[in-house]
């Protein structure tokens, strides 16, 4: 019987795993599957959060086509789901996650139809991944581990033991239990790439991400508020695609049920959001060839960065002109950095600027309104609330 295995896991950027050159982690199984296999050089998420991610890549629908106003909005879709399609093919559909996903995520589940088994495991570590405690435990505890990964290796087999086509999907979280920091469980994460080998075999078998994390760029550690590659350029591994052992072109996890059919597209523009259309701190990038430009609502800014030549996106072409706060004064960007493409930046902008005037809009004046005192509330709210933290940790250090 046919089985289609995507394994993706939470916040991974490109840069933890040695197949995009990683020299820390050893991961034999993904190792193996990519040079068997092909893998995909810029492959970008359309959302840099989880929610906004699963819901463009259950749907096929890019976050600025939804009615969806702001995060935590995601409306029941109509159309037809990635689920629905391999129903359509006669597939039995599996999404396996931790049991704290299908608590939180329940606007995911607004889109996942009645005939998908939504498999829930307990393989996350106690401390949750978004906080800080107090003390930080940086040992790995093993017997977690194990119990986890034993979980995850005993619901492969009891899938792959079904007489039925099946589409499973295993989204693994930020870290796994046992473990400590994003990129502690890469060795883990290759293990269940392992156990999905042994039980499924190598031709079933695509490996991914929701989205990236910022793992330090501009002091940020975090995910969902930036658009720099670190945090949407997210890995892709799959069964081979022709004669292809690597993949160039632009593709988004947008189309994940033709690449899950081996059947790519080469996308013009990709789009990669940070928030919905009413959210007053939302970003958008729009990547054309090698060209990326970003907007920031609340700065009311863009930016542009020649990927190629600045894959670090330090320089921002978008403006001639750059203010000096060392000498207080403006200079013309072009006479302090040398850069031999100008025309051909030139010419990229006005393409984006046009792109971006046909798919950017906001909400009405009361909802922008609301939206942003929403915001600012509760900014004060975490402000006051850091407040108070910071005041009782004066005392640990005594």
């Amino acid at each position: 019987m046919k089985k289609i295995v995507l394994i993706t896991k939470d916040a991974v950027s490109k840069n933890y795993l040695p197949v995009y050159k990683n020299k820390y982690w050893k991961t034999p199984n993904m190792e193996e599957l990519a040079n068997k296999g092909t893998v995909y050089n810029r492959h970008y998420t359309v959302a840099a959060s989880t929610a906004m991610a699963f819901y463009s890549m259950i749907t096929g629908e890019n976050c600025f086509q939804t009615s969806c106003k702001d995060y935590g909005d995601e409306q029941p879709f109509n159309g037809e789901t990635i689920f629905d399609k391999f129903e359509k093919l006669g597939y039995k559909t599996y999404l396996i996650w931790d049991k704290t996903y299908t608590s939180f995520a329940k606007q995911h589940l607004k889109i996942v139809d009645g005939k998908t088994e939504v498999i829930s495991l307990d393989i996350i570590p106690n401390i949750p991944p978004h906080q800080k405690g107090i003390f930080d435990d940086l040992t790995f505890k093993d017997k977690d581990t194990n119990l986890a990964m034993k979980r995850i290796k005993d619901m492969f087999l009891e899938l792959g033991e079904k007489d039925e086509n099946s589409f499973v999907w295993i989204h693994l979280p930020h870290v796994l239990a046992g473990r400590n920091s994003y990129c502690s469980d890469i060795d883990l994460f290759d293990d269940v790439v392992g156990y999905a080998r042994e039980i499924f075999g190598d031709e079933s078998i695509f490996i991914s991400a929701d989205h990236g994390n910022m793992d330090g760029k501009n002091g940020k550690f975090g995910y969902g508020f930036d658009l720099e590659e670190t945090a949407i350029c997210i890995p892709l591994i799959s069964p081979r695609v022709e004669n292809l052992s690597e993949i160039d072109f632009l593709t988004s996890n947008l189309d994940l049920f033709d690449i899950l059919l081996r059947k790519p597209n080469k996308q013009e523009y990709v789009v990669s959001d940070t928030a919905y259309y009413c959210q007053p701190k939302r970003k958008i990038a729009i990547i054309h060839s090698h060209f990326k430009l970003i907007y920031d609502k609340s700065k009311k800014r863009f930016c542009l960065f020649d990927l190629n030549w600045d894959p670090d996106e330090k320089y921002n072409l978008f403006y001639p002109e750059f203010y000096d706060v060392d000498r207080m004064s403006w200079y013309s960007l072009n006479q302090r950095f040398f850069y031999p493409f100008w025309s051909e930046a030139i010419k990229e902008k006005e393409l984006l600027l046009k792109r971006f005037d046909e798919i950017w809009r906001v909400g009405s004046t009361c909802i922008e309104l609301k939206n942003k005192i929403k915001f600012r509330l509760k900014y004060l709210y975490k402000s006051m609330k850091k407040s108070k933290i910071n005041k009782s940790f004066k005392n640990v250090g005594k």
